[in-house]
């Protein structure tokens, strides 16, 4: 089955050398498969035994003791990062008049850079969630992003949301921690709109996007809001997308079909 997201373990101080080359990945069957990359050797492989299989996404935390993963239903489920058991499957309450968790499919899921225990989800019910891996329900939430795909991310320096939905009007929106609101609408190229499954923020100075429609890539200034690089037209849409986070300039990786397309800004 295919895979849906891959995640470096975080690079500690302190990292103890079993923990060095792993990464974690999620798949459409829902298993989650641990992975020393540089042997090719599957240190363990977990049926999270899903409702609906499919697990989408997942998350480590800055500390790198837990992770947690997202998928076809609407609980999230916490795992220990050491015993690799779950330890908490946070979701909404039974009434549905309280919207503290999610009632449809979580595509996307983001831990807060700086606190351990606090992270983001989204998905199908046009909302973002607020959580604490101690509690089972979400202590806030904002309204409106329809998350389809990887396209959440929080700045490390002013704690922004970015979000990224599939549809036309509005996709791509910049939001606050803190507060819950809104700070602005990044408007769509006027050549190549796109409805998007991808996003994050790209070093101190860029944002960056993909998605279906016009099948593309795009790189934005933060402080303009115009396009500063692009791939349009491409056989596919971009249903994912990374960065290696080496300032100034990361490379982006983008991908669409079977092929990864790599993006570079060039100093001016």
């Amino acid at each position: 089955m295919p895979v849906t997201s891959v995640r470096f373990f975080p690079s500690l101080h302190n990292q103890t050398p079993e923990k060095n080359h792993i990464l974690l990945a999620t798949y459409a069957s829902g298993h989650v498969r641990i992975w020393h990359y540089t042997s090719g050797k599957c240190l363990l492989s977990k049926n999270e035994m899903r409702r609906r299989n499919d697990t989408s996404s997942l998350a480590f935390n800055i500390s790198g003791d837990k992770f947690v993963t997202v998928g076809a239903d609407p609980e999230i489920f916490v795992y220990d990062s050491e015993t690799k058991k779950r330890i908490n499957v946070l979701e909404a309450t039974n009434c549905m008049d309280k919207m503290d968790g999610h009632r449809f499919r979580v595509f996307s899921v983001q831990f807060h850079p700086n606190d351990p225990n606090v992270f983001i989800s989204g998905g199908w019910d046009n909302t973002v969630q607020f959580w604490d891996v101690r509690s089972r329900h979400a202590f806030r939430k904002l309204y409106g992003p329809h998350i389809c795909g990887d396209s959440l991310d929080i700045d490390p320096v002013h704690y922004h949301i970015l979000t990224g939905s599939w549809r036309t009007d509005t996709p791509l929106q910049i939001w606050d921690f803190g507060t819950g609101e809104k700070i602005k609408d990044v408007p769509q190229d006027r050549l190549f709109g796109s409805m998007l499954y991808c996003a994050q923020w790209v070093g101190k100075e860029t944002l960056a996007c993909g998605g279906s429609m016009q099948n593309m890539a795009r790189l934005i200034d933060r402080g303009t809001l115009n396009t500063v690089g692009q791939l349009a037209n491409l056989p596919n849409g971009v249903y994912a997308m990374d960065n290696d986070r080496q300032d100034p300039r990361p490379v982006i990786a983008a991908a669409a079909s079977n092929k990864v397309y790599l993006l570079k800004q060039v100093p001016k």
